[in-house]
């Protein structure tokens, strides 16, 4: 069997996020170099997002640290120049994401942290009233969906 150089090939995956579930929609291999791994050992309790492959033992063979599609408000400017957090509108967003194609690789892994509803920034007291509030992205990330890396 041709033996093909790992670190020079990659699976390219396209996803689909509903507000609550990931849904695959295509993925293809391409000749391509991969950015490096972060970190695979010592981030239990973390938060943030980030993606792994995993061997069949799920032992992380791979981890990707990235921004989360799963954030439910967005900053946008006001007409007075300041920052507000805006709800996401309930709707489909696509996210795609690169990992080696490792021979023991079985599963690809996305971790996210699960976040409170989102609310609109109030003023300074209204902000202070709900100091005790989890705060977005700050919550331990856990595994929100699993995918075969191989289609057999």
């Amino acid at each position: 069997m041709h033996e093909r150089n790992l670190k020079n090939h990659a699976v390219l995956l396209r996803f689909e996020y509903d507000g609550r579930t990931f849904t695959e929609v295509d993925r293809r291999s391409e000749a391509m170099k991969v950015v490096a791994s972060d970190p695979t050992l010592g981030y239990e309790g973390h938060s943030g997002f980030w993606y792994e492959v995993q061997n069949a033992a799920g032992d992380t063979l791979y981890r990707r640290i990235t921004q989360d599609p799963t954030f439910p408000y967005r900053e946008v400017s006001s007409p007075d120049g300041t920052m507000k957090k805006v709800s996401t509108p309930d709707g489909k967003r696509s996210v795609e994401i690169v990992v080696p194609d490792i021979a023991e690789g079985e599963h690809v892994v996305l971790f996210a942290p699960k976040h409170p509803v989102a609310s609109a920034i109030g003023s300074v007291e209204q902000e202070r009233l709900r100091q005790r509030e989890p705060r977005v992205g700050t919550r331990a990330a856990r595994e929100v969906a699993r995918f075969a890396l191989r289609t057999r």
